[in-house]
């Protein structure tokens, strides 16, 4: 730690030293333990951060607020889940659901239809009586 960098140090994160880059702060500590001038560096910021502290933040502009707001807004949709995107997906996912629903429904009464004792399967396709009649 050199005298410039514990210098930065002070100027850009305060007198606070809990504040500054941890990977920092040791070696500032020991700097600051044996050298006066920058002990008095430090008594000097700790001044300047009291009287920053007691300062009273003015409210923002009317503009400010209502670029803030619609920043907050674009972010806001931003993580939200697309709805265009979203609507244009729903014809798919219906078309998907409703293959599927049409496939449970084919395997489920294939099941039925042979299960029952006049119905014959042929190939795969299972015919009632009356169908097998009618292709014969």
């Amino acid at each position: 730690m050199t005298p410039e960098r514990l210098q930065q140090l002070i100027e850009s994160y305060g007198a606070e030293v809990d504040r500054w880059p941890r990977s920092e702060r040791d070696a500032a500590r020991t700097l600051l333990e044996r050298t006066p001038d920058a002990q008095a560096q430090l008594r000097l910021e700790r001044d300047l951060d009291v009287v920053l502290d007691r300062w009273p933040a003015p409210d923002p502009s009317a503009l400010l607020a209502r670029r803030i707001a619609r920043q907050a807004g674009t972010v806001a949709q931003m993580r939200r889940p697309d709805a265009i995107g979203a609507r244009r997906l729903l014809p798919q996912v219906a078309a998907m659901a409703a293959a599927a629903a049409l496939g449970f429904f084919i395997g489920m009464n294939g099941i039925v239809l042979a299960e029952q004792p006049d119905n014959i399967d042929v190939g795969g396709l299972v015919l009632g009586s009356a169908a097998l009649e009618a292709w014969q």
